[in-house]
């Protein structure tokens, strides 16, 4: 449901994918992919402009068990490897299209895998714009891509092509991870919340000597953009545990135990759902939920929106 230009009308709904069970689904700014119950991935890769069919990945008889879009890749988990559709960096799938392949919308592209091995059974994967987070099944957390506003966590600002570690969570076990534009956030299975990256209009939670007032005053008092390179315990007023947490292009919203909502991070489109466009620098807690005496169950983040599932 919404609107793909040159492709589909404002709302309109489809099935786009009859003959597949599908499981699970994500999506960047260019890219959907979507899980079957059989294993299979199905890529739309550029709906955007003008490929009208979602295609199905030939991976050799491979069964993936998570995906997670980029802004214009697709990370795709088997356990212990993993492979990522991009413009072809080493390590990663290629995708190859031949010649006659931009003139046939319907035929499908060719991928070409180049796996990377990883020591640990990998569970998930967190995509943000220009970065991605792995989680194993002993609840260690990996990092690679575009580290440039310490979105990686591993205490540099610099690109890594290799999943490794992050050391500060290490001996810390964590059983949910998140990606935004920019920045991250993990859960641990005691309820902390960890975050770090761009701080720039408060994803993070942490401090950056801004006033909640006008949303379009985004400039540190310093003069620099924020940022938090290792990642650091984020505490939710109350000192209440954390189930979950979502990641937007620059807010971030999360599930505490007793089912009440928090947002923070910018508030420009509404997305922290405060019933106003002001960005907030701390966790603040959206009470329309508690007004009806209802308790999430689960949400989620887009770039700049916020969906929650809640009952009484």
């Amino acid at each position: 449901m919404g609107w793909i230009p040159g492709v589909k009308e404002g709302g309109e709904v489809e099935n786009l994918l009859p003959d597949y069970f599908v499981t699970d689904a994500c999506c960047s700014w260019r890219r959907l992919a979507f899980l079957t119950s059989d294993g299979e991935c199905v890529l739309w890769s550029d709906y955007t402009n003008g490929q009208l069919h979602p295609r199905k990945v030939e991976a050799s008889n491979r069964k993936f068990k998570a995906a997670g879009c980029l802004e214009s890749s697709c990370i795709l988990l088997t356990g212990k490897h993993f492979f990522c559709i991009d413009d072809g960096q080493p390590g990663y799938v290629l995708h190859e299209q031949d010649q006659n392949a931009t003139k046939d919308l319907n035929k499908s592209a060719s991928m070409i895998f180049r796996p990377m091995d990883l020591m640990k059974q990998m569970i998930s994967v967190a995509c943000g714009k220009e970065h991605a987070l792995l989680l194993s099944s002993s609840g260690e957390v990996y990092s690679l891509g575009n580290g440039s506003r310490g979105q990686l966590g591993r205490g540099l600002i610099v690109e890594e092509q290799n999943a490794a570690v992050i050391p500060a969570l290490e001996g810390i076990k964590i059983q949910f991870i998140a990606a935004g534009g920019w920045h991250s956030a993990a859960v641990s299975e005691c309820g902390d919340l960890y975050m770090w990256g761009w701080n720039e209009t408060g994803q993070l939670g942490l401090s950056v000597n801004h006033d909640d007032t006008d949303d379009d005053r985004q400039t540190a008092t310093s003069g620099k953009v924020p940022c938090q390179t290792f990642p650091v315990p984020m505490d939710l007023p109350g000192d209440l545990d954390v189930m979950t947490v979502s990641c937007g292009s620059r807010h971030t919203a999360a599930i505490a135990g007793d089912g009440s909502v928090w947002t923070w991070g910018w508030g420009h489109y509404g997305q922290l759902g405060h019933g106003d466009t002001v960005s907030k620098y701390t966790p603040s807690q959206v009470h329309f939920f508690s007004s009806l005496k209802h308790k999430a169950k689960t949400l989620c983040c887009g770039d700049w929106s916020t969906f929650v599932i809640a009952a009484k």
